[in-house]
């Protein structure tokens, strides 16, 4: 299960702030990819060639912004959660684990840290650069993965 896959990812949060710190962010991730079977199941590859994978990782914690200027922002993050995998889609009926893939599941553990930057546009809208570590618990062992997201942010209400 050493294999390294590169997916297209969406990224989605939002965080109520209780005071100009301290916040709740709830967070909603996708990761789409083609994965590559292991070694010792190549009697498969000519029939599922190179089967999607999905997870989705359902995330919620505190966020502490530390630097809150006009022009940008600094904030940390740590979120707690579960996500869902499915490593067998387009497998032709193949089992994941027959693959050497984790099994498909409803529910595992999940976690993430990071920090964010914002570069201000106006008050209610920046650009937020957000490197990130994420780790789930598919098939009983942590999977590490780390990268970033980059994207708009919208302020609803009354910005201090």
């Amino acid at each position: 299960f050493n294999q390294k896959n590169s997916e297209i990812a969406f990224w989605m949060n939002t965080t109520y702030y209780f005071n100009r710190n301290l916040g709740l962010t709830g967070e909603l991730r996708g990761a789409y990819g083609n994965a590559k079977p292991l070694q010792g199941t190549t009697n498969y590859l000519n029939l599922v060639g190179r089967p999607q994978i999905s997870e989705y990782p359902f995330l919620v914690g505190p966020t502490y912004r530390f630097r809150l200027r006009q022009k940008t922002g600094l904030s940390v993050f740590a979120l707690g959660g579960t996500a869902i995998g499915k490593f067998d889609g387009d497998s032709k009926g193949v089992p994941a684990a027959t693959l050497g893939f984790w099994p498909s599941t409803s529910a595992r553990p999940a976690f993430s840290l990071g920090g964010s930057l914002d570069l201000n546009l106006y008050p209610n809208l920046a650009f937020r650069i957000t490197p990130s570590y994420t780790a789930t618990t598919f098939g009983g062992s942590l999977q590490n993965n780390a990268g970033f997201e980059m994207g708009l942010v919208y302020r609803f209400g009354r910005q201090k």
